[in-house]
């Protein structure tokens, strides 16, 4: 042990930027991974609340990342203006003027439909069933892919009441 040279810090300081320049690398390269496909998951990527019960298992099997993920007709500016499009303000949130967001987890089935609906994050009871209802009126989505097959896929977005 006493033999044992030590390293100067000069020397060790070049390994960080070399593993920076390579996790760099990793990430612009990786194949089922691209930038767009790490883009569309930071949405199912919100942390659930504590007192959140898990949805019961459905009886096929539905995945939260996949290769390619699904994709609504006309990209993710499309899916905002069709849901604020159908999203029907209550009228007792406006009297009380309520604002805020709901987030919502729902399952894009194989044939690209909405399935099951659950509320990650309340609003209050009102507002969760009209963010509800918006997102059971989108348009088919283009199916998840995984294994080239489509999968049934849990999609994540938020959906925000505010008053003008």
């Amino acid at each position: 042990m006493k033999n044992r040279k030590k390293i100067s810090a000069s020397r060790q300081a070049p390994v960080f930027p070399l593993a920076l320049l390579v996790a760099g690398f990793w990430l612009l390269f990786a194949p089922a991974r691209s930038m767009h496909a790490l883009r569309l998951h930071a949405a199912a990527a919100l942390p659930l609340p504590a007192d959140t019960v898990a949805p019961a298992e459905e009886t096929e099997k539905t995945y939260k990342i996949v290769e390619m993920a699904p994709q609504y007709p006309g990209g993710e500016a499309a899916l905002l203006r069709d849901i604020g499009a159908n999203l029907k303000y209550p009228a007792s949130a406006i009297e009380q003027k309520i604002e805020g967001t709901v987030v919502l987890r729902f399952l894009i089935g194989k044939d690209g439909k909405v399935g099951k609906v659950v509320v990650l994050r309340s609003l209050n009871k009102e507002c969760d069933q009209a963010a509800v209802d918006a997102v059971k009126k989108l348009r088919k989505f283009y199916p998840g892919i995984k294994n080239d097959k489509r999968v049934a896929v849990w999609f994540t977005v938020p959906v925000r009441f505010a008053l003008k």
